[in-house]
This record gives structure tokens, C-alpha cells and sequence, in this order.
């Protein structure tokens, strides 16, 4: 495979040196020939710099402005034909870059490919994926956020939006861009990603009774709506809510899923009305 297309694997890291060792190794160990790995550290506070620099990759390094902008930037400066990130905590089966390569080079009318998630740490398990589709898609995010992409078409969405609210849906707003654009992704049926549970964080469950959950619930709704005005339009939120009953009844749904689905698309059903009234401001 000595003309295998350069594929760019960055690594976003902010304060998780203890970890970022292991997220390496895991990208310089791939089955596929011809990567490159690139280590953003934003504005990290701890050893992040000395642990990238004990490892053939490269380190770019500017103070802290986020997932967004880090990804961004290690995007922009990486070579890749295929481009895609590791957060610092997770790792990669070898065989990941190979498998996903694959699938989009078997598929061209894909412009990303994902995996099955394995979780451990703290907690272990599978993260429940999907076939890619965009209704589906504009319920919840079953897609991980290394997914495998090319980048002409990363390029064509503008990467990853400005998030000065460091909402945490970054990933979810990417793939919904590569929805708007009529662009498809590819899932590849292996657990490939290891996806770090941590003793809290990533573990927390929503509250619907706390507060701070529902104001993070609130400003992910209003954002992801207001750059997708067309997947979250009402007729299609209704239609979704409408075939909601029976999904659960025949057990295609989970009931807590569907208590989300129906707070988180209230929030934007809401919002539509709010703004139709005379004189009046959506607070949201």
C-alpha cells in the first residue's frame, strides 16, 4: 500500500497528559501505512507538551479557545487526504484507519465513516450507533467524534463552528452540516474507537431537575436550531414527535429517549412561537 492516501489523525488535548500517552500509541499504531499525527494542546496547564514531545508527531500549541478552534486548527495545518480526531482521553483500535479508509474508498458518495464504540475506564459497555440518516440524525448523535472524513468535504462545511459558548455539541453540529449539504456518512460495523468513561463527566446523566443541566439542554437546543433551521423545521420536529408513540410502544425507542426527545424539541418548538409573537423576545 505504497500509494495509500495520507490520512492526518489530530489529537485535541486540553489538561489530559495523564492520558495523552496512550491516545498517541494508539494513533502511531495503525495497520495503515501512511499517517500523521498532530497533537494540539489548548492552552493546557499541565504536562500536555512534554508528553507529546516524547512521540514522532507534531505539536502545535496556542492558548486555550476550545474544541472547535483546537480541532480547527490542527485540521488546517495537518496534510491528509482523510482527515480525523482523537480526543486525548480515547484510543484507536490498529485496525481503525484501515477499516474506515476502506469504506469511504468502497463508498464515494460517503464522506465520513464511523464505528462502533467500546467504552472503559470507569465504566464499560457500547455505545448504541446507527446507519447514517439525517432524520434520524437530527434526534439524537449517534456518531463518535472521530469519525473518519475526507477533507475536501470537511472543507466544504467550514470544519467545525465557532463555539464561544463552548456548548457541548460540537461534534453532533458537525455531522448535521454534512447533512445540510445533502453529504452522507458510512458506518463501519466494528468496535474500533475506546471511548474513556470517566468516574464523572462523561458519565453524568441529564437532570431534568437540575439546573444547570437544563440550561446546557437549552443552549445546545437553541444553537443547533438556529444552524439548522431546515432539519429543525416545525413540520419535520412534529412529524418526529408524531411517530414517537409507536417507536416506544414497539420498542424501537427507549421511553427515556423518548422523554429527551420530547423536552429537547419542545425547547424548539417553543422557541418558534416565542419569536412569532408581537413586541415579544425568545429569551433562548
Amino acid at each position: 500500500m505504497t500509494d495509500a492516501a495520507l490520512v492526518s489523525i489530530v489529537i485535541t488535548c486540553y489538561n489530559h497528559a495523564r492520558y495523552l500517552g496512550q491516545a498517541i500509541e494508539s494513533a502511531l499504531a495503525q495497520t495503515y501505512p501512511q499517517i500523521e499525527v498532530i497533537v494540539v494542546d489548548d492552552g493546557s496547564t499541565d504536562d500536555t507538551c512534554e508528553v507529546a514531545c516524547r512521540y514522532p508527531v507534531r505539536l502545535i500549541s496556542h492558548p486555550n479557545q476550545g474544541l472547535s478552534a483546537a480541532s480547527n486548527a490542527g485540521i488546517h495545518a495537518s496534510r491528509g487526504v482523510f482527515v480525523m480526531r482523537l480526543d486525548a482521553d480515547d484510543m484507536l483500535d490498529p485496525a481503525y484507519v484501515e477499516e474506515t479508509v476502506r469504506a469511504l474508498e468502497a463508498d464515494h458518495r460517503s464522506q465520513f465513516a464511523y464505528t462502533e464504540v467500546l467504552y472503559f475506564g470507569a465504566a464499560s459497555g457500547t455505545y448504541p450507533v446507527e446507519e447514517f440518516d439525517a432524520d434520524t440524525l437530527a434526534e439524537r448523535n449517534y456518531i463518535h467524534a472521530s469519525a473518519m472524513m475526507r477533507r475536501n468535504a470537511f472543507e466544504a462545511v467550514g470544519g467545525y463552528a465557532p463555539n464561544p459558548q463552548r456548548v457541548r455539541c460540537e461534534d453532533w453540529d458537525l455531522w448535521l452540516s454534512f447533512a445540510d449539504q445533502g453529504m452522507s456518512g458510512v458506518l463501519v460495523r466494528k468496535p474500533l474507537l475506546h471511548y474513556r468513561q470517566h468516574v464523572s463527566g462523561n458519565m453524568a446523566r441529564f437532570n431534568l431537575f437540575w439546573p444547570a443541566d437544563v440550561k446546557r439542554e437549552l443552549t445546545m437546543a437553541a444553537r443547533l436550531q438556529d444552524r439548522h433551521p431546515r432539519l429543525f423545521a416545525p413540520r419535520h420536529l412534529l412529524r418526529r414527535l408524531a411517530r414517537l408513540p409507536i417507536r416506544i410502544m414497539t420498542g424501537r425507542a427507549p421511553v427515556r429517549f423518548g422523554i429527551l426527545l420530547v423536552s429537547f424539541y419542545g425547547v424548539m418548538l417553543s422557541r418558534i412561537v416565542l419569536k412569532t409573537l408581537p413586541r415579544k423576545r425568545c429569551a433562548f
